[in-house]
């Protein structure tokens, strides 16, 4: 008993310690190492930077989501969590105006699809951007209460 006991706390110590590596110094030089050499694989290359990309602007600057919205989409009578990621609109074939909208994929995300959306057919909401990653990361566990209020009715 005791022995299972020691080795449950020298395991909790070694993450520990290896957590408070990573995030010193010697764990960025290890991040940044390894970031280099990703870079420099030929196939790994475009996925890792595209990936890349994609993680720093949706996680760590999160300029590029400008809000939560709502879109009948893949179809008509089902709709869709996403994000407007530009403030300037697309002019469709037809003479509309778009907007570019991404749907992250539940629970990863990094990965979805891009949509030109006639504004029209765009619904804003009030929710923050961390309020709708949590939604969609969630797959809908973690809600807002009353998630139907943040639903802007359309002018």
């Amino acid at each position: 008993m005791l022995y299972k006991t020691q080795t449950r706390l020298v395991l909790v110590l070694l993450v520990l310690l290896t957590g408070w590596i990573a995030t010193g110094i010697i764990g960025r030089l290890t991040l940044g190492w390894l970031d280099k050499i990703l870079q420099r694989v030929p196939i790994i290359k475009s996925i890792y930077s595209s990936a890349r990309q994609l993680t720093d602007a949706v996680f760590v600057s999160r300029s590029s989501l400008r809000k939560t919205v709502l879109a009948e989409y893949p179809r008509q009578g089902m709709f869709a969590v996403g994000f407007q990621t530009n403030d300037e609109r697309v002019t469709l074939p037809d003479g509309r105006k778009a907007l570019l909208v991404f749907f992250p994929t539940t629970p990863n995300p990094t990965s979805g699809w891009l949509a030109l959306i006639p504004e029209t057919e765009v619904t804003e909401t009030s929710l923050t951007i961390e309020d709708g990653l949590k939604l969609i990361v969630s797959g809908g566990v973690i809600k807002p209460a009353d998630l139907d209020t943040f639903i802007r009715p359309k002018a």
